[in-house]
């Protein structure tokens, strides 16, 4: 199971809408050898998020009973006795994060051309700065796997039956 598997699998658990689509590049489990199943074994999971909107930069607006929420009910469905949210480790290149920061600026700006102009330019800025901000997520996610090795740092997650 990949982040984007457990990112759907975590959205279907959260009732609250508002803590839902949750950025999740990987989820690194402790310990990552067979002792994990073992009963005595302290399980954490580690839940790191890619940065932008709905990654790292929804972490600085979540109140601490909104990430405790979010946290047990992936340590719950990871069979762990507890999990963090992080930030991932950032990448070399931020070519990815401009691009993102560039297109939800862009959106930004779609919204005052809505306003001043016509509805057709606020469309086309709209869906330009969509289009900037999905790349440059694919080009991150892309630069972040080959350069953070992740599967070093995040082993997969086990299977639970």
């Amino acid at each position: 199971m990949d982040g984007e598997e457990f990112a759907a699998i975590l959205d279907g658990s959260l009732a609250n809408p508002l803590l839902r689509g949750l950025d999740i590049a990987c989820v690194r489990l402790s310990p990552a050898d067979s002792s994990w199943w073992s009963p005595r074994s302290h399980r954490t999971a580690e839940v790191y998020l890619y940065p932008g909107a709905f990654g790292s930069e929804k972490l600085r607006y979540m109140d601490d009973r909104a990430r405790e929420l979010v946290e047990r009910t992936a340590a719950r469905l990871l069979g762990a006795r507890e999990a963090r949210l992080l930030p991932a480790p950032p990448v070399p290149l931020r070519a990815g994060e401009w691009l993102m920061e560039g297109g939800y600026s862009v959106m930004g700006f779609g919204s005052i051309l809505f306003v001043s102009t016509s509805p057709l330019w606020c469309l086309v800025s709209l869906l330009s700065g969509a289009t900037t901000a999905l790349l440059g997520h694919a080009l991150y996610a892309v630069m972040w796997r080959r350069t953070a090795h992740l599967d070093r740092i995040a082993p997969a997650i086990p299977a639970t039956s």
